[in-house]
């Protein structure tokens, strides 16, 4: 019994020494060597779009003549293309096969609308190009449609400015890595661009090659007039595995927050490629007053299982919250696996409350907004599907009043060079 009770003291005290051990923040040069050299011998296997049909059809909202002053060349300014001449093999399903299966799981959610509270979603397009776009056309269709901003990772401009054409929305996108991935946004004419900001410094970390940058959107919701940060990130990959890498993850939020000093409200959702309900490579941006929007939950965003993916959030205002987390696997569906994307779909509400009259009686509204203890106003409530999500008042805009969002004024374009630098 007392070789028992030792035993457990001995677990315990290993435990309690475990918890207290402090968070590894840098790599030593051995460790700098290493992940570089898997970073370099990284090859994706990707699918060959180029010989497969299109399903392009312009949305009513913009044509080809519309969208200018919507991106710079600075825009444009895409990566290396992928060292692996070998012929990929194409996808397994189908495109109408897809926007079957996108349809009967999305379809019945409210279209973005000017009226009501804003809708955001976060999606990883894995590897998503011009080619890929126009392939899955009527599937990414329905999926942009049903969000006034999406933050998009693993992307490139060409096919983030397919979806923004063809659905009528504004398109905006990061530099690209040597891989051609890129970070970038597809914005509902709703929202005004004020201003947009490059953090070249969240790819820059000891040297390790092929990280992202972070890119930044001020908005202004026309309809309610609030205006907030919108900031988007993929960081560093795993690969090198979970703790090898956790440092560089470390290092890049800790950048991201320096950046992003003296800015608000801000949400920042995309790739963080960590396990956001237990991780403490996200340290550094709690730390600094963000907030994982629901942090109890564990729902996988990524086919090879964790929650990659989410939204942090701080000084949404009083009144203002995030709320109605979703996350859509399509990659569990059978009929189209991974043939969309590895990765989860997620959804969430930014509550206006008090902005919009048709939301003064929402009961999401109840919470002050900014208030730490109060559990809806931090976003923490129970996950709900957007279908649910009928705005009081829905108008049907014509062509003209969809894209009216996004002409006039080209945004003021800032590029960094360091952090917080404009």
């Amino acid at each position: 019994m007392k070789r028992l009770k030792s035993r457990k003291s001995d677990a315990a005290r290993g435990k309690k020494k475990q918890q207290e051990r402090p968070v590894r923040t840098t790599l030593t040069p051995y460790q700098v060597e290493r992940l570089s050299r898997i970073s370099h011998e990284y090859v994706p296997d990707l699918p060959d779009y180029t010989a497969l049909p299109d399903q392009l059809v312009l949305g009513s909202g913009l044509i080809d003549s519309e969208a200018s002053g919507l991106f710079t060349d600075t825009d444009i300014l895409v990566g290396k293309k992928s060292k692996s001449t070998a012929t990929k093999a194409a996808a397994k399903a189908s495109p109408q096969q897809v926007y079957q299966e996108v349809q009967k799981a999305l379809g019945s959610r409210v279209l973005a609308t000017h009226s009501g509270n804003l809708v955001l979603g976060e999606l990883n397009f894995e590897f998503l190009n011009g080619h890929k776009a126009k392939h899955f056309a009527q599937a990414y269709g329905i999926i942009v449609s049903r969000f006034h901003l999406i933050f998009g990772a693993e992307l490139d401009f060409t096919g983030m400015q397919t979806l923004g054409k063809a659905n009528g929305y504004g398109y905006f996108v990061s530099t690209a890595n040597s891989r051609n991935q890129a970070v970038g946004f597809l914005v509902h004419p709703r929202l005004k661009v004020l201003q947009k900001i490059e953090y070249t410094s969240v790819s820059n970390v000891q040297g390790i090659p092929n990280l992202r940058p972070a890119y930044a959107l001020e908005l202004q919701d026309i309809t309610s007039g609030y205006e907030f940060w919108a900031v988007v990130v993929h960081l560093k990959s795993m690969r090198g595995g979970p703790k090898a890498t956790a440092p560089v993850r470390h290092q890049q939020c800790q950048k991201l927050v320096q950046a992003l000093q003296g800015k608000k409200p801000v949400i920042i959702g995309g790739d963080f490629n960590a396990f956001l309900n237990n991780t403490t490579d996200t340290q550094p941006l709690t730390q600094a007053g963000y907030k994982l929007l629901n942090p109890g939950d564990s729902t996988s965003t990524q086919s090879m299982g964790g929650r990659l993916d989410g939204f942090f959030f701080r000084d949404l205002g009083k009144g203002r919250k995030l709320g109605r987390y979703q996350v859509w696997n399509g990659w569990k569906n059978k009929a189209i696996g991974r043939t969309l994307t590895d990765h989860g779909l997620l959804s969430c509400r930014l509550y206006l409350c008090n902005l919009l009259p048709a939301d003064k009686s929402d009961p999401e509204c109840s919470g002050s907004g900014d208030s730490a203890s109060d559990a809806t106003a931090s976003g923490d409530e129970t996950s709900a599907d957007l279908s649910t999500l009928v705005p009081r008042i829905v108008i049907d805009t014509t062509p003209m009043e969809r894209s009216a969002g996004l002409m006039g004024p080209s945004p003021k374009l800032c590029v960094t060079a360091a952090d917080g630098a404009t």
